[in-house]
């Protein structure tokens, strides 16, 4: 059974909310003047973060740093330019990040299959030695089912780790285990698309010619 990881990071993230919640109550709060500084500082930072998902978005690809692993495609970050690694530290960001590209690859000149597999990313924070990874289903997933297979994937290593969002695809894991643990999606998915080809009711043949066209769809495949 697993020991979920709690520390001083979930203290700090509370407080971070707190803190974020407040200055957005002072926006209507104070003054015209300070109201309208807060806000712009807002906008300024939110358009700070676009610039920096267009940056890496563009960087992953050109840079083919998304490795294949048939079932999905996925990256191990721990540099960016121009100080992005910060932002991306936060779960949020960083599936901003996935999202973009979930998006962008389809459009990309080299259009394959592999662009429409699910992403996941995985940013390094050097300071606490963990990655925090995000997994997001591709344009055919269910998201439901890769979900499940995120966390029964941290689950079957059995390592300490920390699901700290709303969905089952954010999660944070020790640095050593990150490869364990992409190894241990791939084979989860694996199975459960075993257990769901078996799971397929068959057709039932109802004559001589239905046998002679399943045996023409194997042979044209």
């Amino acid at each position: 059974m697993l020991n979920f990881l709690y520390n001083n990071t979930d203290i700090e993230m509370n407080e971070r909310l707190g803190v974020n919640f407040h200055d957005a109550q002072q926006v209507f709060q104070l003054s015209n003047h300070n109201s309208d500084q807060m806000f712009k500082r807002g906008v300024q930072l939110a358009q700070e973060v676009q610039k920096a998902i267009l940056r890496q978005g563009v960087a992953l690809i050109q840079q083919k740093l998304l490795r294949n692993a048939g079932k999905f495609r996925y990256a191990y970050l721990s540099t960016m330019s121009d100080g992005d690694l910060n932002f991306f530290k936060r779960p949020p960001l960083l599936s901003k990040l996935a999202h973009w590209l979930i998006a962008a690859l389809p459009n990309t000149k080299k259009r394959v299959t592999s662009n429409n597999l699910p992403i996941v990313l995985c940013v390094l924070d050097e300071a606490r030695q963990v990655y925090i990874c995000v997994g997001t289903p591709g344009p055919t997933e269910l998201k439901n089912r890769f979900g499940q297979a995120f966390r029964k994937a941290a689950d079957l290593i059995e390592v300490r780790y920390k699901h700290n969002s709303f969905t089952s695809s954010v999660i944070e894991i020790e640095k050593e285990h990150v490869m364990n643990f992409t190894d241990q999606l791939y084979l989860t998915l694996e199975q459960m698309d075993r257990r769901r080809i078996v799971s397929q009711p068959k057709r039932p043949r109802t004559s001589f010619q239905d046998v002679e066209e399943d045996e023409s769809l194997v042979e044209g495949t």
